[in-house]
């Protein structure tokens, strides 16, 4: 059946230590790779932080340059009222005014015309 000089091969103290020194060189490879991501993933969470404060930053600005343009237009919008209430005052007085000129120019027409009349239509009035 089988040859009696067929040899199997039995763990040697050689060959272990060749399977362990393969193992060993796995394990540190994988160790290094290991270390290697965790270095990468310590980068990648130092540019997220830096994000994060640059992100609270800019919100900042954002917020105050907000509050200012609303503080210009509460500025602009009060100017307007100021300046449309003026106008409207200016206007109302020219027409008082335009309004009393027109009274005194009737009052100046009807004296002369009254000093057209002669004496006694004036005085038998």
């Amino acid at each position: 059946m089988f040859p009696r000089n067929f040899d199997i091969e039995q763990p040697t103290a050689r060959t272990t230590a060749v399977a362990q020194h393969q193992s060993e060189n796995k394990v540190k490879q994988y160790a290094l790779q290991l270390q290697m991501a965790l270095e990468q993933m310590g980068k990648t969470m130092q540019v997220i932080d830096d994000q994060k404060v640059e992100i609270v930053k800019l919100r900042k600005h954002v917020t105050d340059v907000e509050k200012k343009q609303q503080d210009q237009q509460e500025y602009i919008n009060n100017k307007l009222e100021k300046r449309d209430l003026k106008l409207v005052q200016s206007f109302r007085e020219s027409q008082e005014t335009k309004k009393l000129l027109l009274e005194v120019q009737e009052q100046i027409a009807a004296a002369q015309e009254e000093k057209k009349k002669g004496f006694f239509s004036r005085f038998f009035k």
